[in-house]
């Protein structure tokens, strides 16, 4: 019994190759069994116009001498636009900065902006003394755990970035671009 199980499943492994009939290099001969998508018919010739080029012959005279290059005159400066009202507006924003107050705290003192910053660098090196705390403790599967969940958090941290960084980015670029081309387009010929 078990030899005719054998040989049937011996039988149903070679079928295919008995049922496909030809082989042409491992692939299956004659026409392929679902129908093909019809292609557009190209319209001969083609429509687009083509130029005959035909090369005149040039006096065929003795060669001449270059003349010697002369000086370049110097260019001149001249007033493209009127930059006044552009002058008016940085003033403007200046006057407005200079006018902001300086924040305060509830109680009325000034906060300087180097202790603002003094704060908060020693807050982010708390934060990263603790994650290399956690990553130095040994608490067996539960360590891998904590590091995906940290590796996790700063994956999704860097994605926010990205996103809001990214189109800020393209923005400044595209204002840059369009300032660069708006001061070209004064100088083409």
């Amino acid at each position: 019994m078990k030899r005719y199980a054998l040989i049937f499943l011996v039988g149903l492994f070679f079928a295919p190759l008995v049922v496909s009939g030809q082989s042409c290099s491992n692939l299956p001969c004659g026409p392929i069994p679902w129908p093909l998508p019809g292609m557009p018919v190209l319209v001969s010739p083609s429509p687009m116009p083509t130029i005959g080029i035909t090369a005149v012959p040039t006096s065929s005279g003795a060669p001449t001498a270059t003349p010697a290059p002369t000086d370049t005159p110097a260019p001149t400066g001249t007033v493209i636009s009127d930059f006044t009202s552009l002058s008016d507006n940085m003033a403007t924003l200046q006057g407005m900065l200079l006018a902001t107050s300086e924040p305060v705290e509830i109680n009325g003192t000034a906060i300087d902006p180097n202790e603002q910053l003094a704060t908060s660098v020693a807050g982010s090196t708390t934060f990263f003394s603790y994650v290399r705390a956690f990553s130095g403790v040994d608490v067996g599967f539960l360590g891998q755990i904590i590091n995906f969940a940290l590796v996790s958090f700063a994956t999704v941290i860097a994605v926010k970035l990205a996103t809001f960084i990214l189109p800020v980015l393209g923005t400044l670029f595209g204002i840059i671009l369009g300032a660069v081309q708006f001061f070209i387009s004064f100088f083409k010929v």
